[in-house]
């Protein structure tokens, strides 16, 4: 079952790319009542497949994502490494000064040998600052890696891996976002934006097995050559886990993070209403002041996915099984008509009880006509605000009808064809003098 949830992410993010949806758009006019309360200082609540914004707070301010910064480890990872059962040393370097810094560790040791899959599950979802290190050193090290950056023979692992972590989001458009080292540990210069995170989050959810790992709530890594015994690991995000107060039934992963600034920050994921919905929250209070602590990442993200399913249905807007309009195709046999039908299927949650209106952008279409032919597209809005842009394609074949192509062909060349006419008769016209005239002559 996980596996056909996993599968079924990825696709919701190709088909996404296949959907246009309004930049920024905060497409209802709703807003919480304890939008006041909210702990976070950056918030973006998105429905993954069409981008549709559901509530922002700040979401281009610029924030610390200290262990939020593993999602982009893993992605690398991933794309350097898609055999997660190739074995991985660590080396001393990796772990070095992590302990130092108070890290959070999953307690990895010298020259243990572990296979890439335990590593990225210890960094996902115990936020292991020495998996961390373990994975970018070895992905660090593959020579199609340090081709990608031009790296130097000297130039060490952890700094090729950070160079490519920096690229990869640049192309992602994450361009608010700068890293320093694969693991979060806090640092002045290492930046994001809740935009950008989401950038990242949903190319991560698209990479096959890495929503299984980080949405995982529990894992065990077999004992290794370093440690005789297999350890057990939970995920750090508590509203994942039964046994705790924060716990809510349908919390996915992703990924916490908690930076010395005194902040926390959560990723995660939850269907609602069919629709599968990405949160981000960053910059929560780890602490009061009194001292004690703050868990408002938690309370935040309770609170808006409530909302949501409170205020908000999901309203199927275009299904590829039903056509959105028939086209006439000009010259086309039988009836001259094809369905035209969304390239995919777009579902939206929306406030309930709204009317979504849909307006119409068609080609002029002449036969011979390929069903997936592009024949227009579908644009949706609510309240004049424009929610997406769906590709409308031919839902069928449509043949050419020789004779309508020959009467099409008279209607729009009928002063050419005139001419024809009129220059014949001339023609025979004259022929039929001279033929008279030369009866005459004899």
């Amino acid at each position: 079952m996980r596996s056909f949830i996993t599968r079924l992410t990825a696709a919701l993010c190709v088909i996404s790319l296949l959907i246009l949806p309004a930049a920024g758009l905060k497409a209802q006019a709703l807003t919480p009542d304890f939008e006041s309360s909210l702990a976070s200082e950056s918030i973006l609540l998105r429905e993954v497949a069409s981008g549709h914004t559901l509530y922002e707070k700040q979401p281009a301010l610029k924030q610390c994502p200290a262990s939020l910064v593993k999602i982009m480890t893993g992605i690398l990872a991933l794309e350097y490494c898609p055999d997660l059962d190739v074995m991985v040393t660590v080396n001393y370097s990796a772990l070095e000064g992590l302990y130092d810094r108070n890290a959070s560790v999953v307690g990895l040791r010298t020259n243990e040998e572990m296979p890439l899959r335990d590593l990225l599950y210890g960094m996902l979802i115990r936020s292991g600052c020495d998996a961390a290190n373990a994975v970018a050193e070895y992905v660090g090290s593959l020579p199609e890696a340090r081709a990608a950056v031009s790296a130097s023979e000297d130039e060490k692992a952890l700094d090729v891996f950070v160079r490519l972590m920096n690229n990869r989001a640049q192309a992602l458009g994450a361009t608010d976002t700068v890293f320093v080292d694969a693991h979060g540990l806090d640092n002045d210069t290492q930046r994001t934006t809740a935009n950008d995170l989401y950038l990242i989050t949903c190319h991560a959810l698209s990479l096959p097995g890495f929503q299984e790992i980080a949405t995982s709530s529990t894992y065990t890594a077999q004992a290794t050559n370093q440690y005789g015994e297999a350890r057990t690991w939970y995920h750090t995000n508590a509203m994942t886990q039964s046994g705790s107060v924060y716990y809510m039934e349908g919390v996915q992963g992703l990924k916490t993070g908690t930076s010395g600034l005194n902040t926390r920050n959560l990723i995660s994921m939850k269907e609602i209403d069919g629709v599968e919905c990405l949160l981000i929250v960053l910059a929560a209070p780890a602490t009061a002041a009194d001292g004690s602590t703050l868990y408002g990442i938690y309370e935040d993200s309770r609170a808006l996915y409530q909302w949501v399913e409170e205020s908000f249905q999901r309203y199927d807007l275009a299904t590829v099984e039903q056509a959105v309009t028939q086209l006439s195709v000009a010259a086309g046999a039988g009836e001259g008509q094809v369905d035209a039908v969304p390239e995919a299927s777009l579902s939206m949650l929306l406030p309930k009880g709204v009317q979504v209106e849909t307006s119409l952008t068609t080609e002029t279409l002449t036969a011979p006509l390929t069903k997936g032919t592009a024949v227009g597209s579908a644009t949706y809005t609510l309240d004049g605000e424009e929610l997406a842009t769906v590709k409308l394609v031919a839902g069928m074949d449509v043949e050419r009808d020789n004779l309508k192509m020959v009467l099409l062909w008279l209607q729009h060349n009928w002063p050419l064809f005139g001419f024809l006419l009129l220059a014949v008769a001339d023609v025979g016209g004259i022929l039929i003098l001279l033929k008279k005239k030369g009866t005459r002559a004899k």
